[in-house]
């Protein structure tokens, strides 16, 4: 029972870690896309 709920918390974790480094990289993405258009 307490495996279950370690495992969804790993999870979780895994699933914000990857959300987080995609909206890093679309911030990322989107300022250098107003960078290039500045210049």
């Amino acid at each position: 029972m307490s495996e279950k709920k370690q495992d969804q918390r790993v999870y979780k974790h895994g699933v914000l870690t990857v959300v987080g480094v995609a909206v890093a990289l679309a911030v990322i993405f989107a300022m250098a896309k107003i960078t290039a258009g500045l210049y």
